[in-house]
């Protein structure tokens, strides 16, 4: 266990000072101050000279972001989790001076456990995010042991043993993360999934479906969707409750309001209600209010009881499929006690924010209404709520959850957070939480870096940040890095991991196959260049890239196949990509969630995750 979070602080400013000046450290006199945090961006102060000073912070997160940014200034830099991810110049005491007052852009800058995680890469994930400016955490579902049960088991890989993850150890497993995330003073938001199967006694901890039915009593407070009440689509995370019913209602606010007594290191708590579209009840008395209306007469409910019981957590509301039209009649009551999330989760990611404006997307008619696929609708019922709730809110985004496994490169996804970042104060929201696989460096975390450096200094370009980012990861051959990597996400076809096409198309084919060549004719380059050179972090990022490319050579070629109309090709490749991941999975999982392509390439229609 880490312990007492300012022990943590001046033991990670003792480390870092160490490395710069092994020699003269021990003479840097810095004082570590914080103040009471008031509001909800952080503010850090910075007055050292010759490695002598103070260093202060608007609370114990902010004061270690102010540790990260002192060390920023003299040119550290942490480009992916890990030691071997760290890049630290040799500095002499004499030299550390940095002088500087910052305040965060945005309030809200973190990540989501998403994909397969064992402890270690979680941790390190954890620690890495206020390294890069970020300062909140989302550990999904009342229990998130389905993460860590997704690679231990290596379900994908059958060359790899599978770990059984009982109780005992997930306990272990959970508190070690709650201990880091506190440590570091970050914000912890959890839960989102689950309440409306967990509140009723039955486990909403995945989306898989069950055979059992639910007890008559339950069904009672189950939604009635085409006349019947039960399990939606046999799924219980995926069913939603009779909302009109104040005993379901009840359920609901007591389950939370146990979670919270049981938890109470959680800051942010996300409430929302069943996952599946088109899932609202459909009985007389639910009729009367629209889903979204129900939702709020729920949440001022809880609001009440929290209020009685002393408690003072932020609870998240979404916005996301049917609840993204806003509410008719009903009102917040205590809008402080509120945070707006809005979850675009059907957006492609082929524009952003800024580059969509907004359009109408029609009256909301029960369960019928098609959910909108464009940005332009979805701003635009974004605007309706913000017309109802003017509060602290958000963008919950998915960029690495599915959609960089499309751009092989991660240069376009890269321009698209900080597009979208670019239009968060016109559209509205205070930051992005990133729903995301927390492995996602391959080949680069640029994607997460320029997340986490955009969102805490809006002011600072992209190209600023790029450059920045692939000089620490590359070294002096980082402009050779950087142009094939543009290549290699200018010329990918996304629309056939999107599932958008799925016939014929050999312009598609032909640019699939000039990628392929490029990436072989790349990894042909860096083995022979042996480029690297003696630095630990460059060495371990051109390696990444020399698998990478091997990688990108044989998902461009299943691409190839399918664009082609070859299906039967197309599953050999997709096989021979597979064998590829599963037999260097080791070398490459710090930087790479295999688990999650394999699983995800189902949907796209390339092939099956279990072996």
């Amino acid at each position: 266990m880490e312990g007492n979070a300012a022990v943590f602080r001046e033991k990670e400013l003792r480390k870092y000072l160490k490395k710069m000046d092994p020699k003269g450290w021990e003479e840097a006199d810095i004082c570590l101050l914080t103040s009471q945090r008031e509001g909800l961006r952080e503010r850090i102060q910075i007055d050292v000279r010759a490695g002598k000073g103070t260093i202060a912070g608007n609370g114990e997160g902010a004061l270690l972001l102010g540790i990260y940014r002192f060390l920023y200034h003299l040119g550290c830099r942490f480009i992916r989790p890990g030691e071997d991810g760290e890049r630290i110049p040799r500095l002499r005491r004499e030299e550390w001076t940095v002088i500087c007052k910052e305040e965060a852009d945005f309030p809200h800058r973190g990540a989501v456990i998403e994909g397969a995680d064992s402890l270690e890469h979680v941790l390190d994930y954890i620690d890495w995010l206020p390294k890069i400016g970020m300062n909140s955490f989302f550990t999904q579902f009342t229990d998130f042991r389905l993460f860590f049960e997704r690679y231990y088991s290596h379900i994908h890989n059958p060359g790899r043993e599978p770990e059984e993850i009982d109780d005992f150890r997930y306990r272990q497993m959970e508190g070690k993360v709650y201990e880091h995330i506190r440590v570091r003073g970050l914000r912890h938001h959890a839960v989102g999934h689950g309440w409306t199967s967990e509140c009723l006694g039955i486990p909403g901890r995945d989306w898989y479906p069950v055979d059992e039915e639910p007890s008559e009593e339950l069904r009672g407070l189950l939604a009635q969707v085409d006349g019947k009440r039960g399990f939606f689509q046999r799924v219980p995370a995926e069913t939603n409750l009779c909302y009109s019913n104040p005993a379901a209602r009840k359920r609901l606010e007591d389950y939370v309001l146990r979670y919270l007594k049981e938890h109470p290191s959680v800051d942010y708590l996300h409430v929302w209600l069943a996952d599946a579209p088109h899932s609202f009840c459909e009985c007389e008395a639910c009729r009367k209010k629209t889903p979204s209306d129900w939702y709020v007469v729920l949440l001022n409910e809880l609001d009440e009881r929290l209020t009685e019981e002393g408690l003072d957590t932020r609870i998240v509301f979404l916005l996301y499929y049917d609840l993204l039209w806003p509410p008719i009649t009903e009102r917040f009551r205590n809008k402080k006690r509120f945070t707006m999330m809005f979850a675009p989760i059907t957006r492609s990611f082929e524009s952003s924010f800024g580059e969509a404006g907004e359009a109408s997307a029609g009256e909301y008619e029960l369960n019928v209404t098609p959910i909108p696929g464009s940005i332009q609708e979805m701003l635009g019922l974004l605007r309706g709520w913000q017309r109802v709730f003017d509060g602290d809110s958000f963008d919950f985004d998915y960029y690495q959850g599915r959609a960089h496994y499309g751009d092989p490169g991660y240069m376009r996804i890269s321009k698209v957070i900080d597009k979208d970042i670019s239009a968060l104060e016109n559209i509205g929201l205070g930051g992005i939480l990133s729903c995301q696989e927390l492995r996602a460096f391959f080949p680069t975390a640029l994607p997460d870096y320029v997340l986490g450096m955009r969102l805490w200094d809006s002011g600072k370009t992209y190209s600023e940040i790029r450059e920045e980012y692939l000089r620490a990861a590359f070294g002096e051959r980082w402009e050779l890095c950087s142009a094939y990597l543009d290549g290699v996400s200018e010329g990918a076809p996304v629309d056939y991991w999107y599932h958008f096409c799925q016939g014929k198309d050999l312009e598609a084919a032909q640019r699939a196959a000039g990628i392929a060549e490029r990436a072989e004719e790349f990894e042909r380059r860096i083995r022979e260049e042996r480029l690297g050179g003696e630095d630990v972090c460059v060495r371990l990022s051109w390696f990444y890239l020399q698998y990478h490319a091997a990688y990108t050579r044989l998902w461009m070629r299943t691409v190839e196949a399918r664009a082609k109309g070859e299906d039967g090709e197309a599953a050999s490749r997709w096989e021979e990509l597979t064998e590829y991941l599963c037999a260097n999975e080791r070398m490459l999982e710090r930087a790479f969630d295999v688990y999650r392509l394999l699983d995800l390439g189902k949907t796209a229609g390339f092939g099956r995750a279990e072996r």
